[in-house]
């Protein structure tokens, strides 16, 4: 599908356009930064931060959420 998406507590709260992955070079020496924008930071605490290897489908997402 080539969309990116954001879930919280197992619902899809946002949705990106779709776009070709392909024109997006992912390669760097530098370190992933969680919470900051180009307009702003986030001023917060995230309480479980998880990266896969793959996509999750929704059923997936909805289980890790009623852990």
């Amino acid at each position: 599908e080539n969309r990116l998406q954001l879930w919280l507590d197992g619902q899809l709260v946002a949705e990106s356009a779709t776009f070709d992955p392909r024109k997006f070079n992912l390669n760097c020496n530098q370190p992933l930064r969680i919470g900051g924008g180009e307009t702003g930071s986030w001023n917060g605490h995230l309480g479980d931060v998880r990266l896969y290897k793959r996509a999750l489908a929704p059923a997936e997402i909805a289980a890790l959420a009623s852990r």
